[in-house]
């Protein structure tokens, strides 16, 4: 029963489909546009097994069609047909179909499967009728050897068939599901140009594979060019906003560089803003000292005017005494003077005579008497003078 499972999961288990409708044939010489599907099986892992390619020709083709083909079938009538050096001929009196099968066995893409049954790697015989927690790991990338013009234009559908009465908490976060009565259907799509990594997991019970299905298409969007035209005006607006939006970011990268460097000689003349304020702050603390010592000196100043002018009073009062002192020195001189005439007016009349002796003495005693008297006044003014000392 178990082997009866593998077989036909490895006969519909994976199938890729190409349709490529840019294959030509010749006829009389001109080159045909043919329609082309390569059926391709796949192993469990992903590998290439079997290419087989079928093309088709309108009624009233005649020519030959070209492949490396190991054996070829008509599909349309009963005839055989001749293949030679690579060369196939059809003379298609109605619609015409045949298929070859290719020796080469590569394809325009790179497909990897691994599957897993509770986090650990199956092969396809222990996958089959098991139970327990599925999941697929599923990749697909451009074979960067095979003709770059199918991954460049075509697009990839992947997708897998599961029997809703064998799994449950199907998930497929990059995938689509859907659902067509009892199979359900995980579809992975990758791009032109595009490959893609995909996961799937479900819970399975006696799980029996479902049909896996790989379709390469052509990128044909059906779209209707005169409808749009009206929204081409608006296309080349939002061109050059998005021009301006460009030099705009730009702009704005200055002004941000400009802000980084407006903040760092901010950050700097904070640094020297707070370094004043310390010195600002150590001034304010020596003029707060200098202000007690400016009061004191005010003070001491204060109290040097009032000594300063009771200096004055004293001078004044010294000034006043000098002056009576030079007055009393005047009137003393004048004395000594009138006496010391006298005096030598005696001596004078002493030498004169004898006979006038008696009168000369007389006169002599007097002149002594008012040179004393002057000598006298003149002693006393001295004291009264500024700066006299007495002898001790």
């Amino acid at each position: 029963m178990k082997r009866n499972y593998i077989k036909r999961m490895l006969s519909i288990f994976l199938i890729v489909a190409m349709l490529s409708p840019i294959s030509y044939a010749m006829d009389s010489g001109n080159k045909l546009k043919k329609e082309e599907i390569v059926y391709a099986k796949l192993s469990f892992e992903g590998k290439s097994d079997l290419l087989i390619g079928v093309s088709g020709f309108p009624k009233g083709f005649q020519g030959y069609d070209y492949g490396d083909f190991s054996e070829i079938v008509n599909l349309s009538t009963p005839e055989e047909l001749a293949y030679d050096k690579g060369r196939v001929k059809i003379d298609a009196k109605e619609n015409f179909y045949y298929q070859g099968k290719l020796t080469a066995k590569e394809l325009p893409w790179i497909v990897s499967m691994k599957w897993t049954l509770d986090g650990k790697p199956v092969t396809e015989e222990e996958l089959l009728g098991s139970s327990g927690h599925l999941e697929l790991f599923y990749d697909i990338k451009p074979n960067p050897t095979a003709n770059p013009k199918y991954y460049e234009y075509f697009v990839v559908q992947s997708s897998f068939q599961f029997n809703v009465d064998q799994i449950s908490n199907l998930v497929a976060p990059e995938g689509t599901l859907a659902a067509a009565g009892s199979i359900k259907m995980v579809n992975f799509m990758s791009l032109p140009g595009k490959g893609g990594s995909y996961t799937l997991e479900a819970d399975v019970q006696n799980y029996e594979p479902g049909m896996v299905q790989i379709a390469a298409l052509p990128l044909n969007l059906a779209l209707d060019l005169s409808e749009i035209t009206e929204y081409t005006e608006e296309l080349k607006t939002l061109e050059m906003a998005i021009a301006e939006l460009n030099g705009g970011t730009w702009e704005f990268l200055d002004g941000l560089y400009q802000i980084k460097e407006g903040a760092a000689a901010y950050s700097d003349g904070g640094s020297e803003l707070l370094g004043g304020s310390e010195q600002l702050s150590q001034g304010l603390y020596e003029i707060s000292g200098g202000s007690s010592q400016i009061s004191d000196g005010l003070g001491e100043l204060s109290q040097g005017m009032s000594e300063f002018e009771e200096g004055i009073l004293l001078l004044t009062g010294g000034l006043d005494e000098f002056g009576e002192g030079i007055k009393l020195l005047d009137e003393g001189s004048s004395a000594f003077t009138q006496g010391l005439l006298l005096y030598l007016q005696g001596v004078e009349e002493l030498s004169g005579g004898i006979h006038q002796t008696s009168q000369g003495s007389k006169d002599l005693a007097l002149g002594v008497q008012m040179l004393g008297d002057g000598l006298y006044q003149l002693v006393v003014a001295g004291k009264g003078a500024p700066g006299h000392v007495d002898d001790p």
